[in-house]
Order: C-alpha cells, then structure tokens, then sequence
C-alpha cells in the first residue's frame, strides 16, 4: 500500500499506471519473493541491488503494450526486474523481440564507474543476468553480455524503442542515447535513472525538434522524425 499512496504524491503520476500497478500484484509478489531469496534484508536495506518492483516497471510495460514495438534494445539488466515486464509485454504482444546488453557485476561491494562513482548493483554468485525472468517469457529474448560501448557499435537493427538502464554515467548515458536515436525513426528511447546527471535533459534540448516528453512515472520521450 505505501507503494499506493507514493504514487498519488507522484507529480507525473498517471492513473493508468496506478490502476495497472494493482492489477499486477501477483507479477510483483512473485518478483519479491524470488529476490528475497537471493538477497538478505540487509542487503535491501544497504545497497542499491536493481532489485525493486514499482511503478517504473508497470509503467515501462504499459508502454511496451502501447507501442507495440517490434524491435526493443535495453542496456543493463542485472537480476532482470525491468527485463521480466519488458518481456511479459512482448508475450501479451504476441509478437516483437528484446535485445539486451549487460556487463555483470557480482562484485557485492559494486563497481567504480567511468566517472569514479560506485555503482551497488550487483547479481550474486551463481546466478545470470537476467535470472529472475522464468522460461515462458525468453523466447523473445536475446542477451548479449559485455559493455555497450563494445556492443552497440556492432549493431545494425532498426530499432522501435530503446531502455538505457547500464552504468549511469554522463558519458556513457549521451553515446547511448545518442546511438538509439540514430536507430529509431519512430519510436520511443526511455532513460531509468535520468536524475543522476544532465545528460537525459541535454540529449533533449539538442534535439528538442524530433523529440516529445512521454508523461508517465519514467524518463522518456517519443521519436518522430
């Protein structure tokens, strides 16, 4: 219920996203109680774990269910929270497919950024990127593992939205975005963390004319070029 009443003082709360996050409980519940199975309490309470489940995700899956997009690329996976709503869209779909890119860290004490940050998201031992989303959901699903940087240069697809949720740093979040809009002519480039720094806000001002801001409870903007 906390979840309910943070999303009424949400200042881009949308009702669809509210009453779709209810609808969902079973889909989240699940997603709680695999991650407590991997992570302790205090794990939850300390580190940033990429492990939560909230109106974000219910969001990004309503936009995947709205756009229908054949081609999505998301970068950053890690347990694979937003990676299981993405795929559970495409299901629901009926049609499209998933790329994702992930450079793992199982390193509980996280890693150091290209800017010298520590990041705390982590995947423990034993496990694979991703570990969270069940069978049924990965038919649609092609995980690349490495760097984005490595990566992204490589491929050649057009895309109909992109997710950028890897390291979170100004520069890697700009060649990024900058890199999914020379791939989407019409479509959607989504930013989870965009508060971290300018980058999401100055990729929108330099191109503010292919651009329009999505109103929902994630960074977002629609391609129309």
């Amino acid at each position: 219920m906390n979840a309910f009443i943070k999303a009424l003082k949400h200042p881009i709360f949308t009702t669809s996203t509210l009453i779709t996050y209810l609808m969902m409980y079973n889909n989240i519940k699940y997603i709680k109680n695999e991650l407590k199975t991997k992570f302790s309490e205090d794990d939850f309470k300390k580190y940033a774990i990429g492990a939560s489940a909230g109106l974000k995700e219910v969001a990004l899956y309503l936009l995947v269910r709205k756009y229908k997009p054949k081609v999505i690329l998301e970068t950053g996976v890690a347990n694979g929270v937003s990676t299981y709503f993405i795929l559970k869209a495409l299901h629901l779909n009926g049609s499209g497919k998933l790329i994702s890119i992930d450079y793992p860290n199982y390193n509980k004490s996280g890693y150091i950024t290209s800017e010298g940050k520590i990041d705390n998201v982590y995947i423990p031992n034993g496990l694979t990127p991703g570990w969270i989303v069940p069978d049924i959901y990965r038919d649609k699903w092609d995980l690349k593992l490495g760097k984005s940087s490595d990566i992204l240069p490589k491929i050649n697809e057009d895309l109909d939205m992109f997710i950028h949720d890897s390291e979170h740093s100004y520069s890697n979040m700009m060649f990024e975005l900058k890199w999914a809009l020379s791939h989407i002519k019409k479509g959607v480039i989504i930013c989870d963390d965009a508060d971290q720094n300018s980058a999401f806000n100055d990729f929108i001002k330099e191109n503010k004319d292919v651009l329009k801001i999505i109103r929902a409870p994630i960074a977002g903007v629609e391609v129309c070029k």
